[in-house]
């Protein structure tokens, strides 16, 4: 796996607005619409007398704030032009996307679902950016349908959007956020080492902080899924004939719902250990367009394990540190302790068309 195409797909290998239904949860069943997302989901708040007082500033948050993109998958960002962190700083989000080689599949549901102008409007916002390679998790007929879907994709995508634009110690103290999807579609953010995760693990921040003209990106190795709307449940009374006897008859309630279809539990995410194990295996595909994306937390001075084998052979790995240092390139087997306390990202990738693999991972100390 070479370096430079691990870091220019480094955690490419999830996510993208898993527009097509198999992203956790996603309902590719609702009939489509031809309604746009309103401005009044997107609208933006005035920014408050508050925001304009003469409060002293606090030198490490500035500090912080000018230290710019941070996260494993920053290095993948092109280091100059429009798709750069300082070109994209120049323009909207839509058009900021469009020309970060990394967002080109998310950009295609947006044109799809007609939201560039949206996108590219006042703001201010906060968009959690699944990268390319989260579409190649989903099912290619399924994905098809969702690109076809207008109104299922449109409320996928717009569930990645907070209406206010924030940064990341922002969304941790928040915690839980409303989205421009409305019907009360929130979603949580946390941190778990020194990565933020959205919805407690259904995908982690690989880039924070990404800033452009009208809004601040997080790039997401995995496409989020809205909850599902609920079904509204007929509470009238039924009917009853007065002159004859009366029959009780039970309500009719709509009991379906849009139908769903899940990812496989192995499609890439964080290791979890068995209660009182510290060895864990997984199975998965690759392939030579895109990596498979593991994460596994860990304490400084513990010994992290890892080895990789396949049947087809020329299966890889890499291994990032929290600060998103390469401890391990293009390896089948790692072992030494770990620098530091955070989550540790494991990017699995083959120079096949397509490999089948077991990872094999154990921290002990």
């Amino acid at each position: 796996m070479n370096h430079n195409m691990r870091r220019s797909a480094v955690a490419v290998a999830v996510a993208a607005l898993s527009l097509a239904g198999t992203v956790g949860v996603v309902s590719a069943t609702t009939p489509p619409t031809t309604e746009p997302m309103g401005s009044e989901t997107m609208a933006s708040q005035p920014m408050g007398t508050e925001m304009m007082g003469s409060a002293p500033v606090d030198s490490e948050q500035m500090d912080a704030e000018m230290a710019g993109p941070t996260g494993p998958l920053c290095a993948a960002v092109p280091v100059d032009g429009e798709g750069s962190a300082a070109g994209m700083a120049d323009d909207p989000v839509g058009t900021a996307a469009s020309n970060n080689p990394l967002l080109s599949t998310l950009v295609a549901a947006v044109t799809a679902a007609d939201l560039g102008d949206t996108l590219n409007g006042e703001g201010p916002f906060t968009v959690f950016a699944p990268i390319n390679s989260a579409f190649d998790k989903i099912d290619p007929p399924t994905l098809e349908g969702m690109l076809a879907d207008t109104d299922a994709l449109s409320g996928i995508l717009t569930y990645h959007v907070l209406p206010e634009q924030l940064s990341a110690a922002d969304l941790v103290a928040g915690g839980t956020f409303a989205t421009t999807h409305g019907h009360d579609a929130a979603l949580t953010v946390s941190m778990v080492g020194e990565t933020l995760v959205i919805n407690g693990g259904e995908a982690a921040v690989l880039c924070a902080e990404v800033s452009t003209a009208n809004a601040t990106v997080y790039l997401i190795d995995t496409v989020l899924t809205p909850p599902p709307d609920e079904e509204p449940v007929d509470t009238t009374e039924p009917a009853v004939e007065t002159t004859e006897p009366v029959v009780e008859t039970e309500p009719v309630v709509e009991t379906t719902v849009p139908g769903t279809v899940t990812s496989e539990p192995d499609d890439g995410g964080q290791i979890e250990f068995a209660e009182g194990t510290s060895e864990a295996s997984v199975e998965g595909t690759t392939s030579n367009q895109s990596f498979d994306s593991r994460f596994v937390q860990g304490e400084a001075g513990q010994l992290l394990e890892v080895s990789v084998a396949s049947a087809e052979g020329n299966v890889t790995f890499d291994v990032f540190a929290p600060d998103g240092e390469v401890l391990a390139d293009d390896q089948t087997s790692y072992s030494a302790p770990l620098p530091a306390d955070g989550l540790y990202a494991i990017e699995v990738g083959t120079g096949a068309n397509s490999a089948d693999y077991t990872l094999n991972v154990a921290i002990t100390g």
